[in-house]
């Protein structure tokens, strides 16, 4: 087997193709190249003239350039498929607000379903409603995405306000945080009074009592103002 695919002669005929010089006394073999080289040479003209054929005259395939633009493509669409699955690990430190419709049409009906009988189908809430005026500027556990995220993950039981974390997804209560902190100065004129303290997008306490405010005025943009 070996020496079909060498084609080595055998030492007893190596005189048989012995070459005629000599150099400092080394005889050369006239040995003819092993079947298995020359194929794959032959192969690598066919696959060459194969290649560009499809890909320089036919442009059946993509040359390298347009196939990395294309496989950089997909794996923008494969990373971020990826990243979608990561939602539901989102807590209270790594959740982020967002404005896309996607995400506050589902918060809003997350809220419809579990919110409006504490805080209004409006998020204003009454002055007979039991929670507080999600509208406002006003916070009593802190305002901000975290502080709103972790308000309705762990709630507060001695208020009456229940944890969520086990009915609700990760994913969904960041979703429900992002449209709570869109309601920022929608309330209406029946809105509860605010009640906590009024929470700047820093964090800051603000002096409420220097001025008292006009109620009747038009309330400020507050839509930068972080969640109760």
């Amino acid at each position: 087997m070996l020496a079909r695919l060498t084609r080595q002669v055998s030492a007893e005929k190596e005189q048989d193709i012995l070459m005629h010089h000599e150099y400092d006394g080394i005889r050369e073999l006239d040995n003819v190249l092993p079947p298995w080289w020359v194929w794959l040479f032959y192969g690598s003209i066919i696959w060459s003239v194969v290649y560009l054929v499809n890909v320089h005259i036919i442009d059946i395939w993509p040359d390298q350039k347009t196939e990395y633009t294309n496989e950089m493509v997909q794996a923008r669409v494969d990373v971020d498929a990826y990243m979608a699955t990561l939602t539901n690990t989102v807590d209270e430190n790594t959740v982020v607000l967002s404005t896309e419709a996607s995400v506050l049409g589902s918060g809003r009906t997350a809220f419809t379903q579990y919110c409006t009988p504490c805080h209004g189908a409006d998020g204003a809430g009454s002055e007979t409603s039991v929670g507080p005026n999600l509208t406002d500027a006003h916070w009593i556990h802190g305002g901000g995405v975290k502080n709103v995220f972790s308000t309705i993950k762990y709630g507060v039981p001695e208020k009456g306000m229940i944890s969520w974390k086990t009915q609700l997804k990760p994913a969904e209560i960041a979703a429900l945080t992002s449209f709570i902190i869109s309601l920022q100065g929608t309330g209406s004129a029946t809105q509860k009074a605010p009640q906590g303290e009024l929470w700047t997008e820093g964090g800051a306490p603000v002096d409420t009592t220097a001025t008292a405010p006009d109620s009747s005025a038009v309330r400020a943009d507050t839509a930068r103002l972080a969640v109760n």
